[in-house]
């Protein structure tokens, strides 16, 4: 998938697996984009403070069919 197959991802919630063994974390889609061939979204936590970029792969948008 492409940049643009992502685009929809902004300012949606979603569910950020295995940020430590077991743990995962509500967050809010802020930003897309395509790095070295894969595409990476920017996160906040919901409940919290700070911000990350990580793999599209590592987030479940709430409400998405698989």
């Amino acid at each position: 998938m492409t940049l643009n197959d992502y685009q929809h991802y902004m300012n949606q919630t979603a569910t950020l697996a295995n940020v430590l063994p077991g743990l995962a974390v509500t967050v809010r889609i802020t930003d897309v984009r395509q790095a070295f061939g894969r595409v990476d979204v920017k996160v906040t936590p919901v409940s919290g403070n700070g911000e990350t970029w990580v793999s599209v792969n590592r987030v479940t948008v709430m409400g998405e069919k698989s």
